[in-house]
């Protein structure tokens, strides 16, 4: 599938789950791209928000874990930032991202601290692909 197709099928004006900063779907394969993602590959998001790199990584069949500062944003429980919505649906989450996309492979999200995680980056992974955040778009909540 070629580049444009792929942008127009992941539109972020089409997906059910963004928030304030989403990576843009074209960034997102370029990153998985890169990082030579292949079926079966085992990827991790530090910042997964709402999980732009994990659906691109998915459509190359690849399994994903993300985490995350913020776990209202994870659950869903931000402010919706399309336009003219008051809140967000009950089931609005990563999750159905992929369900949107017909996509298999992500294995969830944790919150944790990047800086102290609960968990270690180890081997296990093949690829580690994030956009870091900086703090210009998405406020997190103390």
């Amino acid at each position: 599938m070629s580049f444009s197709k792929l942008k127009h099928r992941y539109s972020l004006k089409t997906r059910p789950f963004i928030g304030n900063s989403s990576l843009d779907p074209l960034l997102s394969f370029v990153a998985v791209n890169i990082a030579q993602v292949r079926p079966a590959s085992f990827i991790i998001d530090p910042f997964v928000g709402s999980g732009s790199i994990p659906v691109a990584a998915a459509h190359f069949g690849a399994l994903s874990f993300g985490s995350d500062y913020n776990m209202a944003l994870i659950l869903g429980e931000t402010k919706p930032v399309v336009q003219n919505k008051k809140t967000r649906d009950n089931d609005e989450c990563i999750d159905k991202n992929f369900a949107h996309y017909n996509l298999d492979g992500f294995l969830g999200a944790v919150a944790c601290d990047i800086f102290h995680p609960s968990f270690r980056i180890t081997s296990i992974f093949d690829a580690v692909i994030t956009d870091p955040p900086y703090g210009v778009r998405e406020k997190i909540r103390s």
